[in-house]
C-alpha cells in the first residue's frame, strides 16, 4: 500500500482512509434471504474513524453514548443482514447496540455504546452499507440544466432534418431516436431517492444552489453557452447508442464545468450522490436509441 496515497472510500460526502486494503476489499455475502426478503448483504471492514466526523454523538443519562441518523426503509435489510448476521457482527466488533425501525416503518437508526469512538465506528460501517445498497438500486431521478432556448431548438431541428435526409437509410436512423427539442438538457448526475425524506432533501439542496453555487460562480452575471459538435458515448462508431452535443462556456471568467462540479458537490455533501469521478462530464443529451 502506498502510504502517501492510501485507498479511500466516500460516505455521505466524507472521504475516509481504508486502513487495511486486504481486509477492506473482502466482503461477506449473505446469499440467504433475510427477514425482509432481501439477499446479498455486503459488509465492509476496517475503516479509519479517527478523523473528525460531522455528525453528533451525545452522552445519555446512563453514561453511555448515542448517535442516530435517518435511513430509507429499503436499505434497512442491508444493515440487518441474513437472520441478523450483519447487525450482530457490527455490534460484536464495535461493542455497540444497534436499533432499527420496524419493517415498512420510517425512523432513525440508533447506535448506542460505551464510548464515542466505537459509536462513530459503528455508524460509519452502517453508512458504508447504505452506500453499497444505494449502488444496487436503479436510478429514480436525474439532475440536469435545460439547454433548450429557441435558437438551440431551431438549430437542433435543422440538424435532425439533415441527418434524416442524408442518413435515413442507415441502420436504426429514424425519427424516434431523436430527443424532443424542448427536452434538451445538460445532465449533471443521476440519483437514487428512496423515500419522501430523501426527495425533500434533494429539493432543499437544489433550492440552496443559487446561493451556494451560482452566486459564488457567476456573481450575478449570466452564463453564455455554446453547443457545438457531436460526440459519441463509446469508442465504436458502429455501435453507438447515445449521441450528445459538446457544451462550452463563451466567457473566460465563468466555467460551466466549475458550476456543474459545484452543484453535484452539494448533493455529494448531503449523501444523496456517491462521488464516482472528480469532474462532471458536461454533455448535452440530444438523441438516443
Amino acid at each position: 500500500m502506498d502510504v502517501l496515497r492510501p485507498p479511500t472510500v466516500w460516505v455521505a460526502g466524507r472521504c475516509y482512509r481504508v486502513l487495511n486494503p486486504q481486509t477492506a476489499t473482502t466482503t461477506t455475502n449473505y446469499a440467504e434471504a433475510d427477514a425482509y426478503g432481501f439477499e446479498d448483504s455486503v459488509y465492509q471492514d476496517e475503516v479509519d474513524c479517527t478523523n473528525e466526523t460531522d455528525f453528533t454523538v451525545e452522552e445519555t443519562g446512563s453514561g453511555r453514548f448515542q448517535t442516530s441518523f435517518p435511513v430509507a426503509n429499503p436499505y434497512i435489510p442491508y444493515l440487518i443482514g441474513s437472520k441478523g448476521s450483519t447487525k450482530s457482527r457490527i455490534e460484536k466488533e464495535t461493542y455497540t447496540n444497534l436499533k432499527f425501525p420496524g419493517k415498512g416503518q420510517n425512523g432513525n437508526v440508533v447506535v448506542t455504546g460505551k464510548d464515542v469512538r466505537t459509536v462513530r465506528q459503528a455508524r460509519l460501517k452502517l453508512e458504508m452499507l447504505v452506500e453499497q445498497a444505494r449502488k444496487k438500486q436503479p436510478s429514480t431521478h436525474f439532475l440536469s440544466l435545460p439547454v433548450n432556448t429557441p435558437n438551440i431548438q431551431e438549430k437542433f431541428l435543422e440538424f435532425k432534418k439533415e441527418v434524416l435526409e442524408k442518413c435515413g437509410d442507415s441502420r436504426g436512423v429514424e425519427e424516434s431516436i431523436f430527443q424532443e427539442a424542448a427536452k434538451l438538457h445538460l445532465t449533471l448526475c443521476v440519483l437514487v431517492l428512496a423515500d419522501d425524506r430523501e426527495r425533500q432533501q434533494a429539493v432543499d439542496t437544489l433550492k440552496q444552489c443559487p446561493e451556494t453555487v451560482l452566486k459564488k460562480q457567476l456573481g450575478g452575471e449570466k452564463l453564455r453557452l455554446e453547443m457545438k459538435g457531436v460526440e459519441i458515448m463509446n469508442d465504436d462508431p458502429g455501435e453507438v447508442h447515445v449521441l450528445y452535443g459538446r457544451v462550452n462556456a463563451l466567457s473566460w471568467s465563468h466555467s460551466i464545468q466549475a458550476i456543474a462540479d459545484s452543484v453535484v458537490g452539494e448533493f455529494v455533501k448531503g449523501g444523496l450522490v456517491t462521488r464516482q469521478q472528480e469532474r462532471v462530464k458536461a454533455a448535452c443529451h440530444s438523441n438516443e436509441h
